[in-house]
Order: C-alpha cells, then sequence, then structure tokens
C-alpha cells in the first residue's frame, strides 16, 4: 500500500484542477478512458497534487513564540504620509537643467565636445580658432562666441527654407478667407489646426532678431539666439501636441 501511495505522489504533477482542464481540452470523460489512452499511447495516468490548504494559512499568518494569534502588518496614517511625502518630493518643482535663468554648469570635458560638435563643418556653430579656444581653456570657460558664418550666411539659409513654409501656407489658405477655412474645418479639424499654427508662425519677428544679430557678427553670443530659437521651436512644439483623434 505504500508503495502505492508512493508512486502515486510521484505521478502527482497536475496542480489542483489542471488536470481537469487537460481532459476537458483532450475530450476524456473518465478515468477508466484515460487509463485506455494511456496504455495505447504510451506513459501513466498522472494525479493531482492535494491543495495544501494548512500550510497556506500558516505562511499568510504566521505564529511567534508558541501562541495563536498572527502577526499581520498594519497599515497606519504615518506610513501612508511618509510614502505620499516621498513621491510628492519626486515631484515637486521643475528639473533644474530645465530653468532657462540659470545657466548650464558644464565641466570641462562636456564643454570641450559640445565645441567641437557645433564646430563640424555640417553646422559651423563654431569655427576651428573657437575649438581650440575651448581646448586651451583649462581654468576658466571662453567666452561663447558664435562662428560669424553661420550668423551671415547659415541663418538665412534655415529662415529662408521657413519662410517658404509660411508663405505658401498663407497664400494657401488666408485667414482672411472665411469660406475656404471653414470648409478645411468640415473636413479634417486637424488638418486645419496644422496649417493654422504654420501660417501664424512670427517670422517676423524671427527676421527681426536675425537682423539685429547680424548687425555686429563677430561679437554675436550663444545666448543671442534664444529670442529666435524661442519663435522657432514654440509652434514645432505646439505641432507636436496636436491630437489626431479630435
Amino acid at each position: 500500500m505504500a508503495k502505492k501511495n508512493n508512486a502515486s505522489s510521484k505521478n502527482a504533477i497536475y496542480a489542483p484542477g489542471e488536470l481537469g482542464r487537460v481532459r476537458d481540452k483532450l475530450g476524456v470523460t473518465s478515468d477508466a478512458e484515460a487509463k485506455r489512452m494511456a496504455q495505447l499511447l504510451g506513459g501513466e495516468v498522472g494525479t493531482e497534487k492535494a491543495a495544501d490548504t494548512d500550510s497556506a494559512k500558516n505562511k499568510k499568518n504566521p505564529v511567534v513564540g508558541g501562541s495563536k494569534r498572527s502577526i499581520r502588518r498594519v497599515d497606519t496614517a504615518a506610513d501612508d504620509d511618509a510614502g505620499f511625502g516621498r513621491s510628492k518630493s519626486k515631484r515637486s518643482g521643475p528639473f533644474p537643467g530645465d530653468d532657462p535663468s540659470v545657466p548650464a554648469r558644464l565641466s570641462y570635458g562636456e564643454r570641450v565636445k559640445i565645441d567641437q560638435y557645433a564646430g563640424q563643418v555640417v553646422f559651423e556653430i563654431k569655427n576651428s580658432m573657437q575649438v581650440l579656444a575651448s581646448i586651451f581653456s583649462f581654468f576658466k570657460e571662453p567666452v561663447d562666441y558664435v562662428n560669424p558664418r553661420f550668423v551671415t550666411v547659415r541663418m538665412n539659409e534655415y529662415y529662408g527654407k521657413l519662410e517658404r513654409l509660411v508663405t505658401a501656407s498663407r497664400s494657401l489658405f488666408p485667414k482672411s478667407n472665411k469660406r475656404r477655412n471653414n470648409q478645411l474645418k468640415r473636413a479634417s479639424i486637424f488638418v486645419y489646426k496644422i496649417l493654422d499654427t504654420i501660417r501664424s508662425w512670427d517670422i517676423e519677428n524671427i527676421a527681426k532678431c536675425i537682423a539685429e544679430i547680424q548687425a555686429h557678427p563677430r561679437s554675436v553670443k550663444v545666448t543671442d539666439f534664444s529670442d529666435i530659437l524661442r519663435g522657432i521651436y514654440k509652434p514645432m512644439f505646439i505641432l507636436e501636441e496636436l491630437n489626431i483623434e479630435i
């Protein structure tokens, strides 16, 4: 009898209820049919493990010191407040690097890498002399000048592309043409918002700021481009936030 129990315990590889689900999928309705299939196909008829409810209860409610009273964790208001305080402190306030009024503090290596990257021919934000000045300024940061060619040539190229885009949008869908605007709204409000954002681009103010820095191209600093960058990128952020489902 002991051998029979040991054999059945070895075959008990199924969790409680699992064997029944497997038999239902195979279409086996009785133990006799399961044994017949095992004889034809080979193998043994498995059995299910007994549900160990007592051990599960003991694990859930452990007993300490021989007493029958179980120890349970009690969440207190102080714990909730502490957890809330920790999560709130992580989200409170903007990231320091996002504050434009605070200049970024870069290490020597970071500054040199950025200046070398800006000095590549594809960008021309820095010229070779400005990159060398950054490399040999070990103890003090040099004045962050911009390549005069970038101010006088590259900025005109970039502005020309933006100007053509905005001018074409204003010509196709002028704000004064109420009928055409209403037709576009009925056809697709999403496309209307895109065109309305593009034609509202303040390229006149951007052109004014570019003309001001081009009046003295050899003394232009990186910070002098702040108004130009705001004017260029603000509509881009608006376009990125548009939702096609609305």
